[in-house]
């Protein structure tokens, strides 16, 4: 078992592991901590959060408060095109598919290694949905399952411009809440297309 690091020491890891992600030495926080510990043990004891902590805050001091928020915008505005393409190819073939970004970057946090996970209502195959992408423009995705609460499902993977994007199908019939946690009886932060779009309206003026 690894010795127990001080506060002091996880917050310079932290740090660390923060400046390995802004200058692109490091693909995801986790990676990003191991370097960072240079073969030291000891990486369960540094968490996510305060490496993003981190993160934001060196976003914050380079681009400045206005700078930040425009920052910000840029990547939601990513997620925002997807799922506009979603939601109106899909709408054409099967009527109104519901789509929704959740988790952190719902909340607009996207630093360190930005995440946008979107969900989508649809009965449409996982091969159809990653047609509308590649068709509008997108690169060329990877498919995975996902093991949750309510039974496998699928998922599409995507590099859109260095933004990480997973696109989950959820079937009609599951009747799976858009903001489902999938590991545990709870809710994940969520938007759907009016409220995000608001959003980074609001981070553009």
């Amino acid at each position: 078992m690894s010795g127990w690091l001080s506060d002091a020491r996880r917050d310079e890891v932290a740090r660390d592991a923060a400046r390995l992600l802004r200058d692109g030495r490091a693909a995801d926080v986790a990676s990003a901590i191991v370097a960072a510990l240079r073969g030291q043990p000891g990486a369960e004891q540094i968490s996510s959060a305060r490496v993003r902590e981190h993160a934001r805050g060196m976003a914050m001091e380079a681009f400045g408060s206005s700078g930040y928020a425009h920052h910000v915008a840029e990547t939601l505005e990513r997620a925002e095109e997807t799922m506009t393409l979603l939601a109106t190819q899909l709408a054409t073939v099967t009527g109104e598919a519901p789509v929704a970004l959740v988790g952190r970057a719902a909340r607009g946090e996207v630093d360190a290694d930005p995440t946008c996970r979107i969900r989508v209502v649809t009965d449409e195959p996982i091969g159809a949905i990653a047609a509308i992408l590649v068709d509008g423009g997108m690169p060329e995705p990877s498919f995975a399952t996902v093991e949750t609460r309510f039974g496998r499902l699928d998922q599409i993977q995507v590099d859109d411009a260095g933004v990480d994007t997973r696109i989950t199908r959820l079937p009609t019939g599951a009747k799976i809440p858009l903001d489902a946690d999938f590991r545990r009886t709870a809710s994940l932060p969520s938007l759907h297309l009016p409220a995000l779009r608001g959003l980074i309206l609001a981070l553009r003026s």
